[in-house]
């Protein structure tokens, strides 16, 4: 089969996304800046009195490089709306009594079972009015910066009503906001089934058995602590390499148990070795490997059943990393979740910005390619 003819095939069923060569984006890269090398063309989504405002700022301030904090090498030009869709908070907070006495039952050595939570999403507006800080809340808002925490420090804001707030994930969509943001996409693209979906090749254990870690817990016996603990680690070791050779198989599970520090062949990860030694869709400072899959296969959850980046039976479910890139083969729109933003950007049409952020259960704000998401904007 041809990229061509993967690329216009119905996608939705049961089979696993077909690979596809990275050519099948060339496309795009024309569309994209490079990460220092100043503004590709644009139609209708750039703001020059914005870029040199914040020119002038960051001269004034003594920052070097005005062009990182633009947009430009991140999502493609040519479209003539953007939307940037914000991927949840997580809140947590006990089921019974409060923090305090969370952890006084959780540090006690005669508690017999870790104390229960409940955890929930939470929207970005409904998360700043809850830490008391409306005010953060809007197009170019920071995460981290709404919760009323600093650049790099662990969130641990706690509200009156006692939920303690965890940033919103990086790169990736939770699977309900995927679904209706595929729904919303889907009826707006000539090809809802047919289409590229990408994801990037550093996340770990996909082109090869390297950069995943698995660990197992056992309650400690009865046996003096020194022993318990050998006993425990002994355990651990093997349940993580029974796991290891159940997805990766048992030449990478002996070869990390013996040469933890050894390079894993490519193919020996999640992906078929033609997946992973094949060519790539080279954008700025990030690689994808392509498959074939349309927007509508992501309406419903089935698709992680399918996606051959989380594994073997989907082994990643629970936390499923959605794709970085999505686009149909109508070429109507673009999704791009990077993996270092905690929202998903949207390039597309003026018909499907507003049905995005008309939607509900999507929570979405329109900017442009010079608006700045990054620390020290």
């Amino acid at each position: 089969m041809s990229r061509e003819d993967a690329v216009r095939q119905s996608t939705i069923g049961g089979a696993q996304f077909p690979w596809l060569p990275g050519e099948v984006g060339e496309w795009l890269v024309p569309r994209f800046a490079e990460w220092d090398s100043g503004r590709a063309a644009d139609e209708g989504v750039s703001d020059p009195g914005a870029a040199a405002a914040r020119a002038a700022s960051a001269d004034a301030a003594g920052i070097p490089d005005p062009d990182r904090e633009e947009l430009d090498h991140i999502v493609p030009s040519g479209f003539a709306a953007l939307i940037r869709v914000l991927h949840p908070f997580t809140r947590t907070r006990p089921v019974h009594g409060n923090w305090a006495e969370y952890e006084a039952l959780l540090s006690d050595p005669s508690t017999a079972r870790i104390p229960e939570t409940i955890e929930e999403n939470a929207g970005w507006k409904q998360t700043a009015s809850a830490l008391g800080n409306s005010e953060a809340f809007g197009p170019a808002a920071l995460s981290w910066r709404l919760a009323g925490a600093a650049w790099g420090e662990q969130l641990d804001a706690v509200d009156a009503e006692g939920w303690r707030y965890s940033e919103p994930a990086d790169g990736s969509l939770s699977e309900g906001v995927l679904e209706r943001v595929a729904a919303v996409l889907a009826a707006r693209t000539s090809t809802p089934g047919q289409g590229v979906a990408a994801i990037w090749d550093g996340y770990g254990g996909l082109v090869s058995a390297q950069g995943v870690g698995f660990f197992a817990f056992a309650p400690l016996p009865r046996t003096p602590t020194w022993l318990s603990r050998i006993g425990a680690r002994a355990y651990s070791r093997l349940a993580a390499f029974a796991i290891r050779r159940k997805i990766f198989g048992t030449e990478p599970a002996i070869r990390a148990a013996l040469f933890p520090r050894a390079e894993q062949a490519p193919g020996s990860g999640y992906l078929s070795r033609e997946a992973a030694t094949g060519s790539r869709l080279e954008l700025p400072g990030r690689d994808y490997i392509c498959f074939a899959a349309g927007i509508a296969d992501f309406r419903t959850p089935r698709w992680k059943v399918r996606a051959p980046w989380l594994g073997p039976d989907g082994y990643r479910e629970e936390s499923p990393q959605t794709p970085n890139l999505i686009w149909p083969r109508g070429r109507e729109w673009v999704l791009v979740s990077e993996i270092d933003l905690d929202s998903t950007l949207i390039a597309c049409s003026r018909d499907a910005a507003d049905a995005l952020l008309a939607a509900p259960g999507i929570e979405a704000v329109e900017i442009t390619r010079d608006t700045a998401l990054w620390e020290d904007s």
